[in-house]
C-alpha cells in the first residue's frame, strides 16, 4: 500500500479522484468502515494494476466474514 500512497502524493489527478471516489461513497449518509473500504476495493485495486504495483492476485482485506456480520449488527 506504501506504492498506493506514494502515487497519491505524486499524481494531483489520482488523489482527486480517489478523493471524488469516497465522497460518491459516503454521499449518501454516514457509512460503516468496513462497507467504506469493500466500495473503494475495485477502484484501487485498478489503480494498482495500472500503476503496475500488482503481482496479479486481488486480495480484499475485509472477505464476507460471519464475525463482521454479529460486530456490525451490534453497533
Amino acid at each position: 500500500m506504501r506504492g498506493f500512497r506514494d502515487a497519491l502524493r505524486a499524481d494531483p489527478i489520482l488523489r482527486c479522484r480517489y478523493a471524488a471516489l469516497k465522497r460518491a461513497i459516503v454521499a449518501g449518509g454516514p457509512v460503516d468502515p468496513v462497507v467504506f473500504s469493500k466500495a473503494k476495493h475495485d477502484w484501487i485495486a485498478a489503480a494498482l494494476d495500472q500503476l503496475g504495483l500488482t503481482n496479479g492476485r486481488q486480495h480484499r482485506l475485509y472477505q464476507d466474514d460471519p464475525s463482521l456480520q454479529r460486530t456490525r449488527q451490534a453497533s
